[in-house]
């Protein structure tokens, strides 16, 4: 995207003052906006709010002369060059900034996929579930035809919502060159967990056994018996050496474990940080409930010493009473 200021213009309605014609450069298309100063400074306090540094706007002066509106210009035409290539483009996402360009939305992103990266976790969330439950049918040595089938089912569907993402990805047109970059790895990071799901999901046996319910009535009384007398004779016992292989490890490369282990790294990260969030609005409940139980015990003391007040001169006027009486 190109952005350039080539002139000026003065305007007399409502007051007379300076506007600034900004030409923008999208690809093939360009279009032409005109700005006054103050709107750049509204601009400047809006974008402000998104915690990254700007530069500084050219000094509001008097401006009488030529060369003082010449250098205006050439300020803030610097200033909005260097607007829309901080962090990547951040800004540029932003609507405060597409307005001020008069730059178009994407309106089909924003009925499809309102949120790109929200709709990532949610797709995360949903492959995350499924291999919870893959892992648990492996670990039990066997599997339930329902739970299996309710995990294809599923692993479909994120099979289509990540064609979402990849499609909404591709047709992104407003996005700094990081930013893309990072929403490239994150799919591809989804995409191998996919496929890794549906090796999984392969290397469960099709005719699953019988449920635990179906076993449990066909159990004879000496097979329950041993199950429950065993002394523990033949318990699995912890083996020295090189660990075990999992489902999730068995079916990865070492370039994949590397993947794996960064992936429970980063769930790790994210469980901390909601942990540290409940704690931190746990606290702040605390110090509230503590000043409130301050004001309480406060209005409390004051009760009780105005008690004592009264207490007091009902006694003096009881005095008084039997005085005259």
């Amino acid at each position: 995207m190109e952005i350039s200021i080539l002139s000026t213009g003065s305007v007399q309605l409502p007051t007379p003052h300076i506007v600034y014609n900004i030409s923008v450069k999208n690809g093939e298309n360009v279009h032409k906006v005109s700005h006054r100063y103050s709107d750049f400074v509204v601009l400047n306090n809006e974008l402000s709010h998104h915690g990254i540094p700007l530069p500084s706007l050219p000094p509001k002066v008097h401006l009488g002369l030529g060369d003082k509106i010449e250098k205006r210009r050439e300020g803030l035409e610097r200033y909005l060059k260097i607007v829309v290539t901080l962090e990547d483009g951040r800004l540029l996402e932003t609507s405060t900034l597409r307005a001020f360009l008069n730059l178009p939305t994407d309106t089909r992103r924003t009925s499809d996929v309102p949120d790109w990266l929200e709709y990532y976790r949610s797709v995360k969330t949903q492959l995350h579930n499924i291999r919870r439950q893959l892992v648990d049918q492996r670990g039990f040595g066997g599997s339930d035809r329902k739970v299996v089938l309710e995990a294809k089912t599923m692993l479909i569907r994120s099979g289509r919502d990540l064609s979402t993402l990849e499609a909404e990805l591709k047709a992104s047109t407003g996005l700094g060159p990081g930013e893309l970059r990072r929403r490239r790895e994150l799919y591809s990071t989804l995409l191998n967990e996919k496929n890794a799901l549906d090796d999984l999901l392969r290397s469960i046996p099709a005719s699953a056994p019988q449920t635990d319910t179906a076993y449990t009535e066909q159990a004879s009384a000496s097979d329950r018996h041993a199950l429950f007398q065993s002394n523990g004779a033949d318990r699995p016992r912890r083996v020295i050496g090189k660990p075990a292989e999992t489902a999730e490890t068995r079916i990865r490369d070492n370039t994949g474990l590397l993947e794996l282990q960064k992936t429970k790294i980063n769930e790790q990260d994210e469980q901390l940080e909601d942990l540290h969030t409940v704690i931190a609005r746990q606290k702040q409940l605390g110090i509230d409930i503590n000043s409130e139980l301050e004001l309480h015990n406060a209005a409390l003391d004051q009760i009780d010493s105005d008690m004592d007040i009264a207490n007091r001169k009902l006694k003096k006027g009881s005095k008084a009473i039997t005085r005259f009486t």
